[in-house]
């Protein structure tokens, strides 16, 4: 073994990759190039939300659905407990460890299910 092989065990050393070096310059290339992706389908989606004006959740284009924005019957529990631990203690059950009672948090605080609800965002174009 040279100094650049890695041992792993069950492995008999490693495996000679030069000759692949392209592929993973390609790979590295792909990462950078979802990212990129990724940000811009954030920045569309916002403006679409924009568009769509708050309260709304359907958008349609000669009466065909083409976006939704629906809340989803949960809440971002992880930003709740570190924004309002106060309401995250109160809202606990016993099942199975403690969980937070999303039912209940929803029937008695309002406000804050609607600022902690997940929502979930559909965009049926297909143009």
């Amino acid at each position: 073994m040279t100094g650049n092989e890695v041992a792993v065990p069950g492995n008999k050393g490693a495996v000679p990759f030069e000759s692949n070096r392209s592929l993973l310059d390609e790979y590295k290339e792909c990462q950078k190039a979802l990212a990129y992706w990724k940000d811009r389908k954030e920045h569309v989606v916002e403006k679409l939300l924009l568009a769509l004006g708050d309260g709304n959740e359907v958008a349609a284009i000669d009466g065909r659905e083409v976006l939704t924005h629906r809340g989803k019957d949960t809440v971002n529990e992880s930003r709740l407990k570190k924004d309002h631990p106060d309401i995250w203690e109160a809202y606990q059950k016993e099942a199975e460890g403690t969980v937070l009672d999303k039912r209940l948090l929803k029937l008695a605080r309002p406000d804050i299910w609607d600022e902690y609800q997940v929502k979930e965002t559909r965009v049926k174009w297909d143009g």
